[in-house]
């Protein structure tokens, strides 16, 4: 069991707000968006060989993964397989 210090020393650590890295984001913002659009274009590349059922399954594998982060791409390819036979 944690004693009144170890809780203090949580409770002071928790009201501290570490400041951002502007740097250290934009790279880790830029990582992610390069990410997104390969997964993106791999579904795409899916999509152009017919691979309609495996394109699907990378989209939604990327959308679980990434969340509303691939939007509004992911969006626009779930409408084309949706309307495609």
């Amino acid at each position: 069991m944690a004693g009144s210090r170890d809780i203090d020393l949580a409770l002071t650590a928790l009201g501290a707000h570490a400041r951002p890295n502007p740097d250290r984001l934009a790279a880790c913002r830029a990582h992610r968006e390069k990410e997104v659009s390969e997964k993106l274009q791999e579904v795409e590349q899916l999509l152009g060989r017919g691979k309609a059922s495996d394109a699907w399954t990378q989209l939604k594998k990327l959308d679980l993964h990434y969340a509303g982060v691939a939007a509004p791409k992911s969006i626009e390819l779930a409408q084309k397989l949706y309307t495609e036979p």
